[in-house]
């Protein structure tokens, strides 16, 4: 599972009407690993997305140095305080 730190969360209206008052993260895809999972960590919070749960919506932008298109999934902020532990299996 790979780790993203979004620099900013995204006000929901920005997305549409129906999400504004949520805070929304945006995951490229090329975080999605064969798992289908990413940690997602933003000011000592955390969360983990999944690419086909809980996805809001997700839009295809132009690279701005002309390399291809890429992917943003959007996803409902809801992370949980507390240090990011992880566990190495033995």
């Amino acid at each position: 599972m790979k780790t993203y730190q979004p620099r900013t969360l995204i006000n929901g209206y920005k997305l549409g009407k129906e999400y504004s008052g949520q805070k929304i993260v945006a995951v490229p895809h090329r975080f999605f690993d064969s798992t289908g999972k990413v940690l997602v960590r933003h000011d000592n919070s955390k969360m983990i997305v999944e690419a086909n749960k809980a996805l809001k919506k997700s839009e295809p932008f132009e690279d701005k140095y002309g390399r291809g298109i890429y992917w943003l999934y959007y996803f409902t902020w809801q992370g949980k305080p507390g240090p990011v532990a992880l566990t190495l299996p033995l």
